[in-house]
């Protein structure tokens, strides 16, 4: 490990023993991570002794299923989920590749994120429940781009409103409730009003909080840590990916040379 990744892992542990981390996230959706990248997160969070959430590419993204089942992963979110059939389309997909003992060991979500999923929500959670999935996620960012309002504006009344209204179907079908986008430390007092109606966890690009602790002091500090990680994620990123440029660079340049030469 490198001096940022004792770092991150250092991080993670604490956040573990102290903040209420409990998973660290990755997705083949919108953050688009690599698999040299993949294999490096998988690392650091086993170490920390956390969980690990894949967020797929869709309802019906096998592949992606097929790798997060070798990579170990213990909770599959499905994103953009519009319909009671986009939820039984995903249903389809797990069981292709999860047989029915390993599907007893994952946690499966369905992602709530534009306006039309909330229009048809109670539709959307019923077939959930119905399918035996483990819960749902509300996706503030997206579902704020989908009303056409920036995502600054996903603490505001009327988007905690309707997440409330999903958060307590999930909890009369007693299905597990996740809220996302666009959380960081200014989150924490929406955080606290939507945790009074069954919210078990809360998630930022990289990491996933159990909901308890946002009624506590530390929450405002594990969220600034989480921001933390994920900038120290993106910096090794770009290090590794400098490093590999620059390998090359000295051939390159004698490759170049000799073109240049022969074709005088």
């Amino acid at each position: 490990m490198n001096t940022l990744e004792k770092e991150m892992l250092s991080l993670l542990k604490n956040g573990k023993n102290d903040l209420g981390f409990t998973h660290v996230r990755a997705e083949f959706e919108s953050e688009g991570i690599r698999e040299d990248e993949i294999l490096r997160l998988i690392e650091l969070t086993f170490r920390a002794d956390l969980d690990l959430i894949i967020k797929i590419g869709g309802c019906e993204a096998v592949t992606d299923l097929m790798k997060a089942k070798q990579l170990g992963a213990g909770v599959i979110i499905a994103p953009m989920i519009e319909s009671s059939y986009a939820v039984c389309k995903f249903v389809q997909s797990v069981n292709r590749v999860y047989a029915e003992q390993e599907r007893m060991d994952i946690e499966f979500l369905i992602n709530i994120e534009t306006i039309m999923g909330y229009e048809q929500r109670e539709a959307i959670i019923d077939k959930v429940a119905a399918c035996s999935l483990t819960g749902a996620v509300f996706g503030r960012v997206d579902f704020c781009g989908s009303l056409g309002i920036h995502r600054r504006d996903a603490n505001k009344p009327e988007i905690t409103r309707r997440i409330k209204e999903v958060g307590l179907l999930c909890q009369q079908h007693n299905l597990q409730f996740a809220v996302g986008g666009g959380i960081d430390a200014e989150s924490v007092p929406t955080l606290r009003e939507i945790h009074t109606t069954h919210l078990k966890r809360y998630e930022t690009r990289k990491i996933a909080f159990d909901a308890s602790v946002v009624s506590h002091n530390i929450a405002h500090r594990g969220l600034i840590e989480a921001s933390r990680f994920e900038l120290l994620w993106l910096k090794n990123k770009c290090n590794y990916y400098k490093n590999l440029s620059a390998e090359d660079q000295e051939r390159l340049k004698m490759l170049e040379r000799r073109v240049i030469s022969l074709a005088a």
